[in-house]
């Protein structure tokens, strides 16, 4: 029983993650360069268009592959993930 108390909030954490990926989905999305990371869950990033903005980072990105200047991809100012060099 206490097993199932300590999973639910992570239970939660993905059911609310994996909404917003789905909204997400079919959405324009963008590519960035990350500028800056701020903390665990915001960074400064950039579009081609030009200004710099502070945003909120999605939990399940892998931060360890993060570093400024690496190619982000984005949705409405949203840092999604990184976009592997090919």
């Amino acid at each position: 029983m206490a097993n199932q108390e300590r999973l639910k909030p992570q239970k939660e954490k993905a059911k609310e993650d994996r909404s917003k990926v789905d909204d997400l989905q079919g959405s324009p999305m963008s590519v960035g360069n990350l500028e800056e990371l701020i903390d665990e869950s915001h960074a400064i990033v950039s579009s081609s268009m030009g200004p710099e903005y502070y945003v909120g980072m999605l939990s399940f990105i892998d931060k360890d592959q993060l570093e400024p200047g690496c190619a982000i991809l984005m949705h409405n100012k949203v840092g999604l993930g990184y976009a592997a060099e090919n």
